[in-house]
């Protein structure tokens, strides 16, 4: 192995190591919520949900996806050694379902009209 190789697998797992510990911290936010603003609560206010939490959990999610998405494109470019395959599959389905809640988080608050005021926050 040259010394280049084993820099970029050192990069590859420094890389990997901040990517757990921010998955982590955003795991730890949204648990720390109270009650009433966690995602469930929104999607069940029958289309009351606020601009305002919808618009902060769709930056968790968008997080998230971006997250996984280094954590898939490091597996696919045959630069994750050291990813478990758990960590693969969380990663896979996690961005699937923060998608899926972005793509809800669009439904609730457009139904207020909020998002369609002020769409242009979000993006």
């Amino acid at each position: 192995m040259s010394q280049e190789q084993w820099m970029d697998g050192m990069k590859t797992i420094r890389t990997i190591t901040c990517l757990r510990d921010m998955r982590a911290g955003l795991s730890e936010w949204y648990e720390s919520l109270p009650p009433e603003m966690r995602l469930d609560k929104i999607f069940s206010n029958n289309g009351n949900a606020s601009l305002s939490k919808g618009l902060v959990h769709m930056m968790n999610l968008g997080a998230i996806q971006l997250l996984d998405r280094v954590v898939l494109s490091l597996y696919f470019m045959g630069q994750g050694q050291t990813l478990s395959e758990h960590e693969i599959v969380l990663a896979a389905s996690q961005s699937v379902r923060s998608a899926e809640h972005c793509a809800q988080l669009f439904d609730v608050l457009m139904v207020g009209g909020g998002i369609l005021k002020k769409c242009w926050l979000a993006m």
